[in-house]
């Protein structure tokens, strides 16, 4: 009866571990999905940005590096792995889609692949995509800590692996970074998104727009003195989207208007 007992465990356990991707066996393409796993793994996220159609790069890292199993057993101990492919055919399709001549079955085929396409350039944007393939180490929150860099016909699976074994370091400490912060309220709170802020690399912050724009909520009597920083912070964030429409002078007078409020430095 023990026996049975302990095969049944056994059994149930491997079910469970295959149910929940146990060790992380395979790259998901759900970035959402892989969000959640990596908050329940504690774990980080691994997120590749690929062209698998169209991006001889992208097809070469994956062949010879990233979906080798030993690549995916190593890293995935420590890592979430998610893959956001821009396949070319699917652009196209959507591109080549006729709302007044198509039939109902293609109308509903375009939606989907509109939305799933939508999908992954916002979280494209996120990251401040500029080149394929691109892989960037994440939070599970989505805090980036910095971009894998792969050069082709000189890196090897092994350097790969060693690479992203040396990052774990940097991420351990913007997810404490990023803990203190939600741990945190009021100017304390203003001082831990700083502490965050400027742990992070220029090109990454873009993850925590959300938590800039907090700090004039959080501090509006500026008793960090960090109001006016944060206030110049906004205004990029927000002038940039003014920029991509063309409205310029709109740009110009949020920097205008910030200024105005006497909370930045004469340098600022």
């Amino acid at each position: 009866m023990k026996k049975k007992s302990i095969i049944s465990a056994v059994l149930i356990a491997l079910t469970l571990c295959a149910l929940t991707s146990c060790g992380n066996s395979k790259w998901l393409t759900d970035y959402e999905k892989a969000k959640k796993t990596a908050v329940s793994q504690n774990k980080y996220l691994m997120v590749f940005f690929s062209g698998n159609d169209w991006d001889s790069k992208s097809t070469d890292l994956k062949e010879n590096i990233t979906d080798k199993p030993e690549f995916i057993k190593a890293v995935g101990k420590d890592y979430v792995l998610v893959n956001i492919d821009f396949s070319q055919d699917i652009y196209q399709k959507v591109l080549s889609y006729d709302e007044e001549t198509a039939t109902k079955k293609e109308t509903k085929e375009y939606e989907k692949l509109a939305e799933e396409y939508g999908t992954k350039s916002a979280i494209a944007k996120q990251y401040n995509l500029s080149s394929y393939p691109s892989i960037f180490i994440a939070t599970a929150d989505g805090v980036i800590v910095t971009q894998l860099e792969y050069n082709e016909g000189i890196d090897t699976l092994e350097t790969m692996i060693e690479r992203v074994a040396s990052i774990k370091p940097s991420a351990d400490k913007i997810k404490e970074l990023y803990e203190n912060v939600n741990s945190s309220e009021g100017a304390d709170r203003v001082k831990a998104i700083d502490a965050l802020y400027e742990a992070t690399k220029v090109n990454y912050r873009i993850t925590l727009n959300a938590l800039v724009k907090e700090v004039p909520e959080l501090d509006p009597n500026n008793t960090t003195g960090l109001l006016g920083k944060y206030e110049m912070q906004i205004c990029y964030i927000d002038a940039i989207e003014l920029a991509a429409i063309q409205d310029m002078k709109g740009a110009s007078k949020i920097f205008e208007d910030a200024a105005e409020k006497g909370h930045m430095s004469p340098e600022e």
